[in-house]
Formats: C-alpha cells, structure tokens, sequence
C-alpha cells in the first residue's frame, strides 16, 4: 500500500511539473560575449531606446565570440559586449572583477545585487598525496590559465580541514583564462 501512495504522489508530482503542451521548456541558450575596448563614452542607447550598441554589433561581425562564463583577465578592464539571446542584439555592459585566482577573475555585471560569495578551499597538487599539506589553500574560483581541455590536479576542501584529491578539465574564455570543471560522478 505504500508503495502505491508513493507512486501516485510521484505521478501527481509530475504532472503538475510538465506545462500543457508537452515537455518542459529547455533553459535559454547561453549568453555570447567578448571583451571589448569600449568604455562609458562609448555606452550609448539606440535609437528604438533599447541597450543596443552599434559599436559592439560591428565589432561582433569581426571578433571571437564565447559562450562560456565571463572570466576576466586580471590586468584588463571589466568591459564586454554580451547578447542574450532573449533580446537578439549586443549590449555594452561595464562589469567589475569579483574574485581572482591565477590572474583571472570573475565577472560581475553592473548594478549586480549579489554579495561576496563564499568559495572552497582548494590548492593545486601533483597528486594525492600533496592533499595532507594544506599550507597553500585559497579561498577563491578554480580559474586557471591554460588551454581549452588542459587538466589540472587539485585538493579540494569537502569538509572543513579535510582536504580531497580530483582533477579536472579546464574550460576557456578568451586568451588563456580558463575555469576548471570535473568530470560527473559514475553512475552506479
């Protein structure tokens, strides 16, 4: 009997979850971008009155365009033309570093409510055994510089002071910013 309460509250469930007509809806298309030279002189609206900038779509016909998370070299400014998908044009948008690890840092955009997030301790190692030395543990995102599929090995804190060996790849923007992803678990 419970078994078949714990299947019709399952079947409820989903029905409610799937919108008429189907499947759910996929999540948007991820946002292009690229780092500009533009700068607040630079940040006119359109005529129409959207965020539309001439200056980024003419650069956009003749730059490498990303779809990855915006990380930013740290010795250049926080400047991008980004088009989200929704809108079908790019915008200018003067973001500031957030976090940095390896001379690369995050994006955050303008007027951007987040505070300051809270990031693992991690350290780079050579291997499994460098993990019982924590002495160099940073508290930051897991950018790198490198290349697009590069590994990396790293400790990464699971719990507090307990330190786990994994390796990862790594995952670019532009110029050699990357940030590092792992593999999935295996399935059982």
């Amino acid at each position: 009997m419970k078994l078949l309460i714990l299947t019709a509250t399952t079947l409820v469930a989903c029905v409610v979850c799937v919108p008429q007509g189907g499947a759910p809806k996929p999540p948007p298309p991820p946002p292009s971008w690229f780092l500009t030279t533009l700068d607040s002189a630079d940040k006119v609206k359109a005529a129409d009155g959207t965020k539309r900038n001439a200056a980024c779509e003419a650069t956009a016909e003749s730059t490498p365009i990303s779809r990855n998370r915006i990380i930013i070299p740290e010795e250049i400014p926080a400047n991008v033309c980004v088009n989200f998908p929704s809108r079908g044009y790019y915008q200018y948008d003067e973001g500031i570093k957030g976090a940095c690890a390896n001379g690369c840092c995050q994006f955050l955009p303008p007027r951007s409510k987040a505070g300051t997030p809270r990031f693992i301790g991690w350290f780079e190692a050579r291997g499994e055994a460098d993990c019982a030395n924590t002495a160099n543990v940073i508290n930051a995102p897991l950018f790198f510089k490198g290349q697009e599929g590069d590994s990396r090995m790293v400790c990464v804190e699971v719990e507090e002071g307990e330190f786990r060996f994994a390796e990862g790849r790594l995952a670019c923007s532009f110029g050699d910013c990357c940030q590092l992803f792992f593999p999935p678990p295996p399935s059982e």
